[in-house]
């Protein structure tokens, strides 16, 4: 009985099905991050861009719940690092901060 609550649980808390919620400012942003994609949303310009996320892995010295590395087959497209994050708007401090990667630059924020 019991390696069939284990089974339930190891399905429920699954990487893949669990998902950061991130944003920033200056410009503000929003994200999704999991395991098998990363869709950034701008609510200024009102665009919507889906990366799929082809392998996530921790950062060299580090372990998964630190530091972890999202990529595609062209590298890097976010690293994100659990450590208290302030987006810099408001005392609201967040459990991750993340770098994202995108096609006209860098961006920072917070994850949670």
């Amino acid at each position: 009985m019991k390696a069939f609550v284990f089974m339930i649980l190891g399905l429920t808390f699954s990487s893949s099905a669990f998902a950061l919620n991130c944003h920033g400012t200056e410009p503000f942003w929003g994200a999704t991050v999991s395991s098998t994609e990363i869709t950034l949303e701008d609510p200024v310009l009102e665009n919507k861009k889906v990366s799929v996320v082809q392998k996530v892995e921790a950062a060299s010295g580090f372990t998964a719940e630190y530091m972890s590395i999202y990529s595609d087959n062209r590298g890097p497209l976010a690293i994100v690092m659990t450590r208290e994050c302030n987006n810099g708007m408001s005392d609201d401090i967040f459990p991750k901060e993340i770098i994202l990667f995108t096609d006209s630059g860098v961006l920072s924020g917070c994850c949670e």
